[in-house]
């Protein structure tokens, strides 16, 4: 027996939930017809985003309508030859939802890469990181952790403009702290780097937060921008090319962490 899994549409996602209850196709099916993957048709259905043009079309034409139907907006978005791209913008990352992280971080099969100056907040809002961490490990999950080096002038510096001294770089060695029963698990690399850092990244498989740094404000006070690789795979690349030239650039972490 075929079990239909019933879409429950939320604004730009409404008509699209609508046609797949009519047409009795579930997330999985209308994924496979159209190419993509089901975290896409998901997002759509809870008008988080609209698909870029290829998918959108490929989804319509499975449920035996137009991507207007869809839509309506959409003849208006491929006028401009998909010019912007929708994006989910939280106004700082304290207003990401702690149940997001966790499940991103809990489903992740191929890679976690985090490039931060400090990055406590993983620890102190996530209960079981470090668990969660090893177990995606376990599971194959390459994970790569760029931290601030305590005593980088990029660190230094950073904690002068935020006017709160020294205290960038304790969390920093805090945060190297926590990761030092990871420094050992299979999967797992952890560098420290001094760049000027000038946007926090957080790469979950396909799926990017990047937290954009305002000068002399904390990270956790600047907006996240959530970007999924198909949105725009060029602008994601620019933002992996730039985790890469940091991670390059990095030095191995030592353990134990001087105090």
């Amino acid at each position: 027996m075929t079990v239909i899994q019933r879409a429950a549409g939320v604004g730009t996602g409404r008509l699209l939930a609508e046609q797949m209850d009519k047409q009795r196709i579930s997330i999985r099916d209308l994924a496979s017809r159209a190419g993509c993957d089901e975290r896409t048709v998901q997002r759509a259905i809870r008008g988080e985003t609209t698909p870029k043009t290829r998918i959108a079309e490929e989804m319509a034409a499975a449920l035996g309508v137009t991507a207007e139907d869809l839509w309506p907006r959409f003849g208006i978005r491929h006028a401009i030859h998909d010019a912007t791209i929708e994006v989910r913008l939280f106004p700082s990352r304290a207003h990401v939802p702690i149940d997001l992280w966790r499940e991103m971080f809990e489903a992740a099969t191929e890679r976690i890469d985090i490039c931060v100056y400090g990055g406590t907040f993983l620890w102190d809002a996530l209960h079981g990181f470090t668990r969660i961490i090893k177990d995606a490990a376990a599971r194959g999950t390459k994970i790569r952790f760029a931290v601030g080096a305590p005593d980088s002038e990029g660190v230094l510096r950073r904690g002068a403009e935020e006017r709160i001294g020294d205290a960038l770089a304790a969390r920093c060695r805090m945060t190297l702290v926590h990761l030092e029963p990871l420094g050992s698990v299979e999967g797992v690399e952890i560098r420290t780097h001094g760049t000027p850092l000038y946007t926090s990244m957080f790469f979950i498989d396909d799926m990017l937060y990047a937290n954009h740094h305002i000068f002399g404000s904390p990270a956790g006070e600047n907006p996240v921008i959530e970007l999924p690789r198909e949105a725009e795979p060029e602008l994601w690349d620019t933002y992996a090319v730039a985790f890469d030239a940091v991670w390059s650039s990095a030095r191995l972490a030592e353990f134990p962490i001087e105090s």
